[in-house]
């Protein structure tokens, strides 16, 4: 939990930097919008959790967190069409990414932990196709 603790400190730090180094705002926007995205990010990430432990549809429960989250514009607000449905592509996206991250989770477990902790891993091949259906 240390480790993770001092990696999320240290993006963290550095999204800080961002935010007031390339967007130019000051310390009082930068620490709004910082805990905006930290909020954000927690939820997500507890969402994601979630999806992952659950065995009843796994990828499909990912994609619709995902799309919730990813598929959002720069106010977070969903990229919807004029019926209030996610945009053409969006289902299909989401459901690509969970697809990918779950093959990437089950390789992940295959890895030694010690080679991984030193930062020694491969990646899963790219899915090129998804189901269509979330």
């Amino acid at each position: 939990m240390a480790m993770y603790s001092e990696l999320m400190e240290c993006v963290w730090n550095q999204a800080g930097l961002d935010l007031t180094r390339d967007f130019g705002m000051g310390y009082i926007e930068m620490s709004k919008n910082l805990k905006l995205a930290q909020v954000g990010w927690h939820g997500c990430c507890q969402a994601l959790d979630k999806a992952i432990e659950d065995d009843s549809a796994p990828a499909e429960a990912m994609a619709a967190v995902l799309l919730r989250n990813m598929f959002v514009d720069e106010d977070g607000a969903q990229l919807v069409d004029t019926s209030g449905e996610p945009l053409p592509g969006a289902k299909e996206g989401a459901l690509w990414l969970a697809q990918y991250l779950r093959a990437q989770i089950a390789h992940l477990k295959t890895l030694p932990a010690e080679e991984v902790l030193k930062g020694k891993f491969t990646w899963v091949e790219v899915p090129s196709t998804a189901a269509t259906s979330i």
